[in-house]
């Protein structure tokens, strides 16, 4: 599994920041293709990319690549596989959403996709014994 992560801005930054909007009780706007939402959100953008890539982009401005080959073969993600409907990926700022005409969405939010990002599942570890 190959994850990149791209921070910028310091961490003071970051917090700075984010106590500056609590006080003043602002919530950040969440991009979606072009259109502000109002509401306070965890992701600003996603690109599919070739390979069963996602380009995800945090509203705290961390780009995140993530490779999700290794989760096409579980139950959650097996849907993906239809690269029309991985490369289908937008989001409404709490989720990732992937959708196609007919089909049920996959929806990941934040904490998944954290998870999916810092444990790799696949591992023998984390198998079932057969």
């Amino acid at each position: 599994m190959e994850v990149v992560l791209l921070k910028t801005g310091s961490d003071k930054e970051l917090k700075d920041t984010k106590k500056v909007r609590m006080k003043n009780n602002v919530q950040s706007p969440i991009i979606n293709d072009g259109v502000a939402q109002s509401g306070e959100g965890y992701f600003k953008s996603v690109k599919a990319l070739p390979g069963y890539q996602l380009e995800v982009e945090m509203v705290t401005r961390a780009k995140i690549l993530f490779d999700f080959r290794s989760r096409l073969n579980t139950v959650r993600f097996g849907k993906l596989r239809d690269e029309e409907m991985f490369t289908s990926v937008y989001t409404d700022g709490l989720h990732l959403i992937f959708h196609k005409q007919g089909r049920v969405p996959v929806k990941i939010d934040a904490k998944e996709f954290m998870d999916l990002v810092l444990v790799d599942r696949t591992s023998s570890t984390h198998r079932m014994p057969e």
